[in-house]
């Protein structure tokens, strides 16, 4: 392994050490047909629906019992980031065991990627509020690195 390599992988070791232990639900998503897969979750990501993140592989959205106007609005706001090439604000709501949440974040799509493949990431804790409610926007978010 010669340095470069060895930068590189250095720096993908720190991007899922953040991506792990970050204090705020993050997840890697497919998406296929007319449903969104959770390939990957982090700790906060996985108990938002009372589970850990080995047990939230393979779950699709459907059956965590995401109301399918959401999922619908969702794969259409990750197509959108994917095609823009930048990373989008998102909404969705969803009904964990600790009562409805209305989560905002951000969601990244590699425009190159062949995939459906998305990084979703929500700010946690959130308050329990109507989906569309007003909220203050946040500053555009800078990227950090690709997750593959």
């Amino acid at each position: 392994m010669d340095d470069r390599d060895k930068a590189e992988h250095r720096v993908e070791m720190l991007l899922y050490e953040l991506f792990t232990n970050a204090p705020i639900a993050a997840g890697i998503r497919d998406v296929v047909d007319r449903d969104i897969i959770h390939v990957l979750d982090n700790p906060r990501s996985a108990a938002l629906f009372g589970k850990t993140p080995s047990e939230m592989h393979g779950v699709t959205d459907s059956g965590l019992g995401v109301p399918r106007e959401q999922i619908d609005r969702a794969i259409a706001r990750f197509r959108t980031a994917r095609a823009s090439g930048h990373p989008m604000s998102a909404e969705i709501s969803v009904e964990p065991p600790k009562g409805p949440r209305a989560l905002s974040g951000t969601v990244a799509a590699p425009a190159d990627d062949r995939a459906e493949r998305r990084l979703l990431v929500t700010q946690y804790p959130i308050e329990p509020r109507p989906l569309h409610a007003a909220r203050p926007r946040a500053a555009p978010p800078t990227t950090l690195g690709t997750l593959r």
